[in-house]
């Protein structure tokens, strides 16, 4: 004898499909450690947006370049082998996106920055990059 499956034992064949979790979707990335997709510049085609239409901006430490667009602000970093081995480049990293996070609310909307190290050094300290970051956005003209 044949039992369908809504009358096995006793259970309704209720929508066994697990239910999609939704996540709220967050909008404002101006808290926390993250360094969301959002806030990077990550194809090519940004990057030479930046490159052929930004202006550039030396510092003592840094070497800015940044472009007024109308997409959000966002961050790019190129680091060549020339400024040393593989930790090396990616501590520098680390140090421009700490700081990009610190001062994101100072930045103004649509900018799109990359930011390169000017000297192939080693021992740059958070400070040094803090110190050249406000002054580069004390540099931008006020709209």
């Amino acid at each position: 004898m044949w039992i369908s499956q809504k009358d096995e034992n006793g259970q309704g064949a209720d929508n066994h499909q697990p239910q999609k979790k939704t996540r709220p979707q967050k909008t404002n990335y101006r808290l926390g450690l993250g360094f969301p997709k959002a806030l990077r510049i990550l194809s090519r085609k940004y990057f030479q947006q930046v490159f052929t239409r930004g202006v550039r901006f030396p510092s003592k430490v840094l070497f800015f370049q940044y472009y007024k667009g109308k997409a959000p602000c966002r961050l790019g970093i190129t680091v060549s082998k020339k400024y040393g081995k593989a930790h090396d480049r990616n501590r520098f990293k680390r140090l421009v996106r700490e700081v990009f996070r610190e001062i994101y609310e100072e930045v103004p909307e649509g900018l799109q920055i990359n930011v390169s190290p000017r000297l192939p050094r080693t021992n740059i300290q958070k400070e040094q990059v803090l110190a050249d970051f406000l002054e580069f956005l004390s540099t931008l003209p006020k709209e």
